[in-house]
Order: structure tokens, then sequence, then C-alpha cells
């Protein structure tokens, strides 16, 4: 089984391909059992609505068509110094 973890999908695929795993990880998750999270997730299926600038590079393990959040990515997420996002996902305790 593979656990694909939630960092963010471009990263994850950035190191899978520099580390020479794109092609053996697509090979796996399409004969073996597979978990993915947030990235993990997005990096398994098999399309993405609302994908990266450019593209994004998919592993296509599962069928299913899944949409990116509209946050941006990890770049665009920041503080204004008092640990408040000024941008992304808002979340109400």
């Amino acid at each position: 089984m593979l656990t694909s973890p939630a960092p963010e999908s471009t990263t994850i695929t950035l190191l899978a391909r520099l580390s020479g795993l794109m092609e053996p990880l697509s090979e796996f998750v399409k004969m073996k059992p597979v978990w993915g999270t947030c990235a993990g997730a997005i990096l398994l299926v098999q399309a993405v609505s609302n994908p990266k600038k450019g593209g994004q590079e998919l592993l296509s393990g599962i069928s299913v068509k899944i949409t990116r959040n509209g946050w941006g990515s990890q770049v665009c997420r920041h503080t204004n110094g008092d640990d408040k996002l000024t941008s992304g996902p808002v979340f109400i305790g």
C-alpha cells in the first residue's frame, strides 16, 4: 500500500520526478492499494479541474476527477505578522 502525504502536489511531483520515481510510482498505483489526502489525493487522480498554471502531472491511479482549491499555491499563502492568513482558507473556531 502506498500512502501519499499532503504537503503540496507540485512539490511531491517535482521531488518524485527529480528522484526518478514518477514512472515507478505511476506503475505501482495502477496495481496496488493507494491512499492520498489533500495534495496526495490530487497526485493520485486521473484528472484535475482548476489545475495549476502550466498543467499538473498526475499518477492516474484513482479513476476520479478532483478539484484543486481556489487559494493558489503554497507560495501565495502567508501571514501579515500576526499569524492571520492574508490569503487562503478562513477557519472559524
